[in-house]
């Protein structure tokens, strides 16, 4: 799974080779900010505008209920 742009301002965009069924963002503190079911979708977008800048950490489930985390940052 690619996840870019690290760092970023506002959006930031997944493209995956396996059709992806869940992404979540959590917070420096470990709070769930973003949870959304996908329904088999290789590319989606987030918009991180409205939170607050600093280090949040993505969870992305594949069809295969295979996770990945990655770091985000936000500025």
């Amino acid at each position: 799974i690619s996840v870019f742009p690290i760092p970023t301002a506002k959006n930031v965009f997944l493209q995956s080779e396996v059709p992806l069924k869940r992404v979540a963002v959590f917070d420096a503190r470990g709070k769930l900010v973003i949870d959304r079911q996908l329904q088999g979708e290789l590319n989606h977008s987030i918009s991180l505008a409205a939170f607050s800048n600093g280090m949040y950490t993505l969870v992305v489930t594949d069809h295969q209920d295979n996770r990945i985390a990655k770091r985000l940052v936000k500025r």
